[in-house]
């Protein structure tokens, strides 16, 4: 079947007069559009051409308000370096259909850093620009790369290292909230699919923010695992071949030939020079026409994830097998050394007895898991409530404005229990390190006089002790010398960012001189200290989960025992009857704070 006429023969008759209908407003007139363009907006709104008409009107207004197209033939902003560094994201590769994969470390988000090299403004703006070029070049470069229409893309989430903190960030979520806005205004319907990965229970509550905005078309397009190396590693490498998936997430890639590795390499067809030459020659939005209108040869379809097969071996795709189904896992069964343990399959005494062993201790810990995640879940469902009521009490927009000090303060006080942590343990390295030095030396005397002595046998194997001892001493001083290093540069880094809140507290401070009782400092402060005791119990718990999941897999380890059915969902990660929209009111207050420029 030819891809690039299914795309426009097998849609439904109603789509089709309405794709008619907005030909006629908005092809010519020097605009830039194609039925593929034209089917997107159609099919966000629900095949009514008014609203798509009147969408598409909206879409190229603020495409001309940005200057859109300016952006796009402009180099990135200078420091997206930077930014990358602290936010790790880009595109890297193609999946096994061709389609272009962009890979986000949203666990590695450092929003405090993030905002000092940039601005919410200059990011959308970048997000913007990238939603762009990823309709006109790497879409174009894939779709000649494979042949055929290649019209969506397939974003992996890398959520390793979220935190509390980080998904109740008052200005984080009205980043995500514009950023997902301008998505679904201005670039409808070109995610193929998402992949959410190592996601902790933490994301409950950025999930209950974020669903609200999604339509239930592009939710329905979102998978989930949790922190689960193996079955991360092993559900990627369904889509994607190991060359195309970065090392961290399993696959082979590593790109040491780009400074910073991957997710700065820009990887894919839209690299190659031959493809780039054949996009300077025809418009990009005239091959994707062609290739829509099915003139672009008679290869295989763009075949939806669902198709993909289950398995992977050897880098190849294979044939899922029936253990791959997923099983409840409260009721998980147990395979040892790779085999589910079968009552009709009758093991000698001492085998059937370390079977039941091995199960007993994997059942254990499961269950001991699964109790952990339950509190943990009820927890964060106890923070959600709270946070709800400040909420509805304060409004977003007043903890937004407040979030800047109190992450100062919060700030100082880590800071200062990191600096005095670090100082102490490079006072103790120092110490350790002089005694090194001092043994050293006394062991060199030894040697030194051991020359004088008789060379007998005795004698020799003395002198071969010594200066076994010497070397091994050695080696102890400059491993001492390495961690002195890095505790006194952990030291300076605790500092500096000790020196860095306190400065920006103080800052805050001068702008709120005249305040009244209503501003947004102390308004928000009983809604800080809360958030604080529960992120110290949030913490607690994900410390103790953490211990449980490298105790199970330490146990499959030893024992080849395998808990099977550990698949998660988007329910998983639900609390019913709580979503935190984020009310926007008004603030009614006399504050230095009035300035919204940022927003």
């Amino acid at each position: 079947m030819n891809p690039g006429a299914d795309l426009l023969s097998l849609q439904t008759p109603s789509l089709l007069q309405g794709l008619d209908e907005l030909r006629k407003q908005f092809r010519g007139a020097g605009l830039q559009v194609n039925d593929v363009f034209l089917l997107r907006f159609l099919k966000a709104r629900k095949g009514v051409v008014p609203d798509a008409a009147a969408a598409i009107q909206a879409h190229l207004t603020w495409a001309k308000t940005i200057k859109l197209e300016q952006m796009v033939s402009s180099p990135p902003f200078p420091e997206l370096h930077a930014v990358k560094r602290c936010y790790p994201h880009g595109y890297h590769g193609v999946d096994r259909v061709g389609r272009p994969v962009y890979f986000e470390r949203l666990g590695a988000l450092n929003l405090t850093e993030l905002m000092r090299v940039t601005s919410h403004e200059a990011m959308l703006k970048y997000f913007a620009r990238e939603a762009e070029l990823q309709i006109r070049e790497k879409f174009p470069a894939c779709s000649l790369e494979k042949g055929t229409l290649v019209h969506r893309s397939v974003t992996v989430l890398d959520l390793q290292g979220l935190t509390f903190s980080g998904v109740t960030n008052a200005q984080a979520r009205k980043f995500i909230t514009a950023v997902i806005q301008v998505q679904a205004d201005n670039f409808p319907e070109v995610m193929g699919s998402t992949v959410i990965v190592n996601a902790p229970r933490i994301f409950s509550l950025a999930w209950s923010f974020v669903k609200p905005l999604l339509d239930p078309v592009t939710t329905a397009k979102i998978e989930i695992i949790g922190p689960d190396p193996p079955a991360v590693a092993k559900k990627l490498l369904e889509m994607i071949a190991p060359d195309n998936l970065p090392d961290f997430l399993g696959g082979t890639c590593k790109c040491l030939h780009v400074e910073g590795g991957c997710l700065f390499s820009n990887k894919g067809p839209w690299q190659d020079a031959r493809i780039a030459e054949q996009l300077q020659v025809t418009p990009w939005h005239h091959l994707i026409q062609r290739m829509a209108e099915g003139k672009s040869g008679e290869e295989p379809a763009e075949e939806p994830l669902a198709q993909v097969p289950a398995a992977v071996e050897g880098g190849k795709p294979c044939p899922a097998s029936p253990d791959q189904h997923e099983v409840p896992l409260e009721h998980s069964p147990v395979r040892i050394n790779g085999a589910a343990h079968a009552d009709s399959v009758e093991p000698s005494t001492p085998e059937r007895a370390e079977l039941t062993e091995h199960q007993q201790r994997v059942q254990d810990l499961v269950n001991k898991l699964n109790a952990q995640e339950k509190a943990h879940m009820q927890t964060l469902e106890q923070w959600m409530l709270e946070a709800l009521r400040w909420e509805r009490e304060l409004t977003l927009r007043k903890i937004a404005k407040a979030t800047p000090y109190y992450e100062a303060e919060q700030g100082m006080r880590l800071g200062q229990l990191r600096t005095q942590e670090s100082a102490m343990r490079y006072q103790q390295l120092l110490s350790d390190h002089d005694d090194y030095v001092q043994a050293v030396e006394a062991q060199e005397l030894k040697l030194m006089a051991l020359k004088h002595v008789q060379k007998d046998q005795d004698a020799q194997e003395l002198h071969l002790a010594a200066c076994e001892k010497l070397s091994q001493l050695t080696d102890r001083v400059m491993d001492t010398e390495a961690r002195r290093d890095t505790a006194l540069a952990d030291y300076r880094r605790a500092l500096d960012e000790f020196e860095r809140c306190r400065t920006k507290k103080e800052e805050i401070n001068g702008l709120h001189w005249a305040c009244t009782s209503s501003c947004s400092l102390e308004l928000c402060r009983p809604y800080f200290q809360a958030k604080w005791r529960h992120e110290q119990r949030v913490l607690d718990e994900c410390a103790v989960l953490d211990s449980l999941r490298a105790d199970l897999a330490q146990v499959q380890k030893e024992t080849g025992a395998q808990v099977l059915g550990m698949g998660e969902t988007l329910q998983d990660y639900e609390i019913a009857g709580v979503e935190l929209c984020g009310a926007s009111g008004e603030d009614e207050y006399f504050s230095a704070d009035e300035d919204d420029s940022g927003w």
